[in-house]
């Protein structure tokens, strides 16, 4: 049955479109087969040759499995490809055919006596070249008439057709002949079956009816010029034997048979003894090699990591492979250390080429590079895309490293760290160091986004920045601030709050009494500071007077923070009396001989007068009353100030600390009149201590305008309205000015959190300020029903009511998750950003919870850049002042976050897909 039937000449065909020419039936789904026809899919025949598809039948001798199949000129092609020719069949993967030659068959079928089969096979004339399976095909002279290439023979298969290559029977009559004529009588030479025997590479082919060299033939070496027993065989009898002209001996003297018969022996060896074959012995090498390298490889990352967490210069002053210096730093001692007792690193550091140890400072660099990309990905992985959190912040400052010459910019990220769901924190880490050629805003803003591009972090997720005050960086035009704004419009700057809180106490201390205390406490530190013989007598006098205090150093005033002074101020307060001493003694030394015993210290005539005049001002009232007025004022700012440079601090937490420092101040101010009286009693009880007495400045006339004319009837007014009062309202004036509400940008987010929320009664009024945000919101539009929620549920927990409403059941959810979330019973309601981003259900106020994540990483301050630049002053000093920018950042992200774990595999391969290659040389230092 078929949709189109066509016959002739006695063809039947069946199927859905068949045409006839010929005899040629095409295109059949089912074919019925008659007086030579064959069915398939697809058919083709011409010259009465049938061939056919999926489904073969076969009848009169030919046999074809077919996808495909084209015929031309008695030749027909099937399979994948196929050809067929003098009722030889093949068929297989990959078939080619020129003048009856067929080759590559997977599967070959063989009809008429003929077989193919294997995966290479070539047939000329009806007959088989490498069927290895039939011993009668064996013949050297198929590949030498049909010119195959052996290279594609495996060693086993020359191996196996030399050993089964055809050998006369004994009796074998069918050797070849020729007639030659000697002395006008024709004779009759026949090859000799002993030359076989004289001669182990010659063998008889009878298809060429001469001699071969199966040596030659199997394994000459590729374009090689050769003749007779090779490419042709020996049939010329005659000159057959003969030490000059004998072409038997002559060719046992030639050049590439001796290369064949080296060849022919390790192909032997190898398909006798597979384990010793020359692929197998390289695999191992190859293998163990690799393995060698990278225990290598392991040691020398190990020792970089070493010297970088435990911030040791790894090069010394001639570290290079040449050099013959005793100590050639601390990379190649810790390498010498571990080769002690690990035999493989020995053998590399003693025996490998001095220029491919792996240890030179161009690999130390890339390595310590390599470790700084893992450190920066790790710190990162929780802000890039698809993380639950992925805002941040940058902070960032500049310093002159005085031992380069060169400005250097430090650019530290805030972030939540929300691996652990149980445990999110707030993370600020220092990120990159880089070299600046200017310090203009646009300088630096370029650096800066640069750096955040190269370490592929979405500028668009910048939500906050902080910087000091400098006009380069907090300028909204020009400086990094509005430079960053143009590329990241909600990236809100905030101004260094420690850095404000300094410059509010810096304004307050010009006045006179202050500053003049402040300079004399500046130069008392600087005539010890300066000279290490008065700093070991103040020693001495400390030991003498027994001072129980465990200090024995003045400190100096630090130049940028004002609130770190408060520690020299303590310092100075508790060595007071010792101090007094000390200057008196160098003075008058004659009144001191317990003191100086048997040694004369010879002081000089300008230590003498200095002395002098730093005793009298520290003996001063004036000077004892501005001193401990400063101090007790500050003592109620200094605590904050210390938290205000954690880096876990929320900015809401910040201006709390903030506000409770004025609140103090104020609180202080209120009560002058009792508290400065404690302050002046401590100040008498000082002043009787060191033998001074109290006396206050002279009130001078109404022309007398540099001075503190302040009319008072006693000692203690005097110096309560002079400069405790003043003290404290410049103080209270320049906090409030500097923190006021309109310079924390944020502070809208601060209604988020719950303590706030549930005293805020225009919820309208909340929501429209934070429509600035309003594009990072899941849902955008439910915004304001969320807020009425959080705050329902938030003043319901406040109140302790256990009712709920029964038809919202995400609401009851959500107070359930809260109270599970507790810590205890007792636990107030969250009253910072961090805590009540932990206590919000994303899955019932996702718009809450993404603002409180970008509330959260709102900057405090530029405190830890700061903190970087310590870490700077350990790691480039003037011994390792020429390191580049990548080394040092390396170096610096090592040493900073000692406590990362650092996955020395990871670094590993993060070098591989970098030098692969040199892993499989015999030194891994060998460039390829």
């Amino acid at each position: 049955m078929c949709n189109t039937v066509s016959t002739q000449g006695g063809v039947l065909a069946t199927g859905n479109t068949v045409s006839t020419q010929d005899g040629v039936v095409a295109m059949c789904n089912t074919v019925s087969t008659q007086d030579g026809v064959v069915s398939g899919d697809t058919a083709s025949t011409q010259g009465g040759v049938l061939a056919t598809g999926n489904t073969v039948s076969t009848q009169d001798g030919v046999v074809a499995m077919c996808n495909t199949v084209s015929t031309q000129d008695g030749v027909v092609v099937s399979g994948d490809t196929a050809s067929t020719q003098g009722g030889v069949l093949a068929t297989g993967n990959t078939v080619s055919t020129q003048d009856g030659v067929v080759a590559m068959c997977n599967t070959v079928s063989i009809q008429d006596g003929v077989v193919v089969s294997g995966d290479t096979a070539s047939t000329h004339d009806g007959s088989v070249v490498t069927d290895f399976n039939d011993h009668s095909y064996f013949d050297l002279g198929k590949i030498v008439k049909n010119k195959i290439d052996v290279r594609h023979f495996s060693d086993n298969e020359k191996c196996k057709y030399m050993e089964q290559h055809f050998v006369p029977p004994v009796g074998y009559k069918t050797f070849c002949s020729q007639v030659v004529r000697q002395r006008g009588d024709e004779k009759t030479l026949v090859f000799r079956s002993q030359w076989l025997d004289e001669y182990t590479w010659l063998v008889y082919s009878p298809l060429l009816e001469g001699g071969l060299c199966e040596y030659c033939v199997m394994f000459l070496p590729r374009n090689k010029s050769v003749g007779v027993l090779v490419n042709k065989a020996f049939t010329n009898l005659r000159k057959a034997k003969g030490s000059k002209d004998g072409i038997l001996d002559n060719h046992m003297r030639l050049d590439y048979h001796k290369d064949a018969l080296i060849a022919a022996e390790i192909a032997k060896q190898n398909s006798s003894k597979p384990s010793q074959q020359v692929d197998c012995i390289l695999d191992r090498k190859r293998k163990q090699l690799f393995e060698d390298n990278l225990h290598i490889l392991k040691c020398i990352v190990d020792a970089v990591v070493f010297c970088g967490k435990q911030n040791i210069a790894l090069r010394g002053h001639r570290d290079d492979s040449s050099s013959t210096a005793s100590n050639r730093g601390n990379f190649l001692a810790t390498l010498d250390l571990m080769a002690k007792s690990d035999k493989i690193l020995h053998t590399h550091l003693e025996r490998g080429k001095q220029t491919s140890k792996y240890t030179s400072k161009t690999i130390q660099n890339e390595i310590v590079v390599l470790i700084g990309d893992f450190i920066r990905h790790h710190l990162t992985l929780g802000i890039k895309a698809g993380s639950p959190s992925p805002f941040f912040s940058i902070m960032a400052d500049e310093v002159t490293d005085t031992f380069g010459n060169q400005e250097i910019l430090s650019l530290c990220l805030r972030f939540l760290q929300t691996n652990d769901v149980n445990n999110v924190e707030i993370i600020e880490a220092f990120f990159n160091y880089s070299f600046l050629k200017r310090t203009t805003g646009k300088a630096i803003s370029e650096s800066i986004l640069d750096i955040l591009r190269a370490n592929e972090l979405n500028i668009d997720n910048l939500r906050g920045q902080a910087y000091d005050g400098a006009s380069a960086m907090s300028s909204e035009v020009n400086g990094v601030n509005g430079r960053i704004r143009n590329v990241a419009p909600k990236a809100l700057y905030t101004h260094c709050n420690s850095h404000v809180l300094n410059l509010s106490i810096a304004a307050s201390c010009k006045m006179t009494p202050v500053r003049n205390m402040i300079g004399s406490l500046n130069e008392i530190y600087l005539l010890f500071h300066n000279s290490p013989k008065r700093q070991r007598f103040f020693e001495q006098v400390l030991a003498k007077l027994k001072c129980e205090s465990t200090k024995k150093k003045l400190l100096g005033l630090c130049k940028t923070r004002w609130v770190e002074r408060h520690s020299c101020y303590d310092t100075f307060h508790e060595l007071y009396s010792e101090l007094t001493t000390c200057l008196d003694a160098i003075v008058n030394p004659a009144l001191y001989p317990d003191i100086y015993g048997e040694e004369n210290w010879l002081w000089d005539a300008n230590t003498r007068t200095t002395a002098q005049g730093l005793l009298t001002t520290i003996k001063s009232f004036p000077f004892i009353m501005a001193f401990l007025t400063i101090k007790s004022c500050l003592l109620s700012v200094m605590p904050k100030a210390k938290l205000l440079q954690c880096s876990d601090l929320d900015c809401y937490e910040a201006y709390n600390l903030i506000g409770q420092s004025v609140t103090d101040l104020k609180s202080n101010r209120s009560n002058i009149d009792g508290i400065f009286k404690d302050w002046y009693g401590e100040a008498v009880s000082l002043s009787e201590d060191i033998g001074g007495y109290v006396t206050m400045s002279r009130v001078g006339g109404r022309f007398q305008q540099h001075r503190d004319n302040i009319p008072s009837s006693t000692t203690e007014q005097y110096f309560r309205n002079s400069i405790a009062i003043p003290f404290l309202d410049h103080l209270i004036t320049e906090m409030e000015s500097r923190f006021s509400e309109d310079a924390c940008k944020c502070r809208h987010l601060f209604g988020l959190i719950p303590k706030l929320i549930v005293k805020t009664s225009d919820i309208e009024l909340l929501h429209t300020d934070l429509q600035f945000w309003k594009t990072d919101l899941p849902t955008p539009l439910n915004l304001k029903s969320e807020l009425g929620s959080w705050k329902k549920m938030w003043t319901s927990i406040g109140n302790e009511s256990s009712s709920t409403d029964s038809t919202n059941m995400s609401f009851q959810e959500s107070v359930m998750q809260w109270s599970r979330n507790r810590k205890c019973s007792t636990d107030p309601v969250p009253d910072s950003l961090l805590q009540s981003y932990r206590a919000c259900n994303e899955a019932v106020f996702p718009n809450v919870k993404v603002l409180l994540a970008i509330a959260c990483v709102m900057p405090v301050g530029s405190a830890s850049a700061e903190r970087s630049f310590s870490a700077l002053r350990r790691v480039k000093t003037f011994l390792r002042n020429t390191m580049g920018e990548d080394r040092l950042a390396g170096l610096a992200l090592m040493h900073i976050h000692h406590s990362m774990k650092i996955d020395i595999s990871e670094i590993i391969s993060m070098f591989l897909r970098k030098h692969r290659r040199r892993m499989f040389q015999e030194s891994i230092m060998a460039i390829v």
